[in-house]
């Protein structure tokens, strides 16, 4: 990963790490019958990582829980981040 890129990666890990930051661009991004079914006072960012070692070069990825408004079950959302 060059310099520039990894300065990248770095910034949008650290703006969207936050899970103020997190809650506000998902409910901008998400679908409106989404945003509905999700308590966002729950979201609560997770050490997951979906992405293979391998791609880290190209592709990083910020793992979330949310329970949802019916409190049957959590939902992870995986913010995939291309930077390559």
């Amino acid at each position: 990963m060059n310099n520039s890129t990894s300065k990248h990666a770095a910034f949008i890990r650290a703006i969207m790490g936050k899970p103020t930051i997190a809650r506000d661009y998902f409910r901008t991004c998400f679908p409106t019958h989404v945003i509905g079914r999700l308590d966002f006072s729950t979201l609560t960012r997770l050490p997951d990582t979906y992405v293979p070692e391998e791609l880290h070069e190209t592709i990083s990825d910020i793992v979330y829980s949310c329970q949802r408004m019916d409190r049957k079950d959590d939902v992870k959302i995986s913010l995939l981040i291309s930077h390559g």
